[in-house]
């Protein structure tokens, strides 16, 4: 893999593989135009807000990039080809891919972020970056209703205490 990017080996391998965008953050998000080239077999899905907001983010950096003279791993092309692949999802909506059933849900983190909740063959639950309490823009999360087998969060802030959202605001 690229320096900076993760070991994408696995998406290699899996020919029926399902990549799902939790919400547009540059953290999240930075690399799939790239991903996308990479492993065109690799169905991508994301919700309509989320792919609005990286389209913008990713030209951005392109400019940013052109104006210091930096290379990047994407170009406006491959801006393209994604915008056209990308499957929208919503929360609520159900995919498939090979063995696995997912579900997307709402997870409060920003505007078009996702959880993914995979039904079977096991049950596990993706956060993505979440928030449970209301936002002025955003609903809080909303956390599946049934008890899953594995639960995956990310965690921002890694257990640090900071000023309240309230504080912050």
């Amino acid at each position: 893999p690229l320096a900076g990017l993760p070991d994408d080996t696995i998406m290699r391998e899996r020919r029926n593989g399902l990549l799902v965008l939790t919400h547009a953050h540059r953290d999240h998000s930075g690399a799939l135009p790239y991903i996308s080239r990479q492993y065109p077999h690799v169905r991508i899905a994301m919700t309509s807000t989320t792919l609005a907001l990286c389209k913008w983010t990713w030209r951005d950096e392109l400019r940013i990039a052109r104006r210091r003279g930096e290379k990047t791993v994407f170009d406006e092309v491959d801006i393209r080809r994604i915008e056209r692949r990308v499957e929208i999802v919503e929360p609520g909506t159900v995919l498939t891919a090979g063995p696995f059933e997912v579900e997307m849900t709402h997870n409060g983190h920003i505007l078009g972020s996702i959880g993914v909740l995979v039904k079977r063959p096991v049950s596990v639950y993706f956060t993505g970056d979440t928030c449970l309490h209301h936002q002025r823009t955003v609903a809080g999360a909303e956390l599946p209703r049934q008890p899953v087998e594995y639960l995956i969060s990310e965690s921002t802030y890694g257990g640090r205490v900071g000023q309240s959202r309230t504080e912050t605001e």
